[in-house]
């Protein structure tokens, strides 16, 4: 099935995908139901796109009316297919060829994102990251964190936040609503 967005100002434009093994690209299904949760809080949004490999989910919220997207990957290979994916994008985007930790602590997305998107290689430690994201000072008040990942996880869901889960085969969403 071919990468492409899905709605939005840049519906149906097809995406590269980077040649890396550890590279699975988010489904329609999971994106339509990612955008669908996060509905019209995407617009005039800053996102983080962590792990990013393609770019599709930060993307896909520029083509949904995001108003900047930060793009983050360890691997070359990734970053490039992600300059190429950009090239028809009109709205504002940096691009980091860094690890997600020090992404986190780049002055450059300090307090900026309103959005941040976690869809690491399936043998990360997820609840690291996204502890590691809620304790680094990127996020606005009441961002929201989307995980994609294959593990069943216990996110200690605590009274300032409210956490939907979905569940697509051997992929599993969290949405976290974060209320300060």
């Amino acid at each position: 099935m071919p990468l492409r967005v899905i709605a939005g100002k840049y519906k149906g434009r097809k995406l590269n995908r980077p040649t890396i093994e550890e590279v699975r690209p988010t489904k329609d299904v999971v994106k339509g139901a990612i955008f669908n949760a996060l509905g019209s809080s995407v617009i005039n949004s800053n996102v983080l796109d962590l792990f990013a490999g393609s770019g599709a989910l930060g993307i896909e919220a520029l083509s949904r009316g995001a108003k900047y997207a930060i793009f983050v990957d360890s691997n070359k290979d990734a970053v490039n297919c992600i300059k190429t994916n950009l090239a028809f994008i009109e709205e504002k985007y940096d691009i980091f060829n860094i690890n997600y930790a020090k992404a986190l602590r780049n002055d450059r997305i300090n307090s900026k994102i309103d959005i941040v998107f976690i869809d690491p290689p399936y043998n990360e430690d997820v609840i690291k990251i996204v502890d590691e994201v809620k304790k680094s000072g990127v996020l606005k008040k009441n961002a929201i964190i989307v995980v994609e990942t294959d593990d069943i996880l216990s996110l200690g869901e605590d009274a300032n936040e409210r956490i939907r889960h979905y569940h697509f085969g051997i992929t599993n969403l969290y949405i976290i609503w974060r209320i300060n």
